[in-house]
């Protein structure tokens, strides 16, 4: 709770209103998710991410193949150079969406909790492949699209981050 709110005061509080069924990526969304990526790799002495506009459009393809079937799971085709990602969805009724990248990355990083570092596991039960995958030591990049959608009163929006190069190999350790 208090990295959340450290978090959303350093960048702000985002609130998005958009109509359109796919939106890009905008430069101050692009900081935003490098900033909070980089800043938790940081906790653990590892090097920034860049961002990379290859894995964005690639990330945004896929973003928009999940607001049209309307499904949240992981690509997993063979044309899929990045074998990684990192996937957020919400549904709401709420006219104003209080909901951002930020949530999306703190959901991830938070899975730090059930990580065990010592035994390189996570508890049982428990997810931890977001977190690890964003505190991966050979990962170099990321890029990152989103889509969203409209329904009568409701809203849906899915957020994918794409990682190259793909590690998070269970059994290995993230650094």
């Amino acid at each position: 709770m208090l990295l959340r709110r450290f978090l959303l005061t350093l960048i702000g509080v985002f609130l998005v209103s958009m109509s359109s069924s796919v939106f890009a990526i905008t430069q101050s969304q692009r900081n935003i998710i490098l900033g909070l990526h980089n800043y938790i790799r940081e906790q653990y002495h590892l090097p920034n991410l860049v961002w990379d506009m290859n894995i964005e459009k690639q990330s945004q393809e896929w973003a928009n193949t999940l607001i049209k079937n309307n499904v949240l799971k992981h690509s997993n085709s063979t044309n899929n150079k990045w074998m990684w990602e990192n996937l957020y969805m919400i549904t709401t009724s709420e006219k104003r969406i209080k909901s951002d990248w930020s949530d999306a990355v703190i959901v991830w990083t938070q899975e730090w909790q059930s990580y065990d570092f010592g035994t390189n596991t996570c508890n049982t039960g428990a997810i931890c492949g977001h977190f690890t995958q964003v505190i991966w030591k050979n990962t170099k990049r990321v890029g990152c699209g989103q889509a969203l959608k409209k329904k009568g009163s409701m809203t849906t929006i899915y957020w994918v981050c794409q990682y190259d190069p793909p590690w998070n190999y269970i059994g290995q350790k993230p650094y």
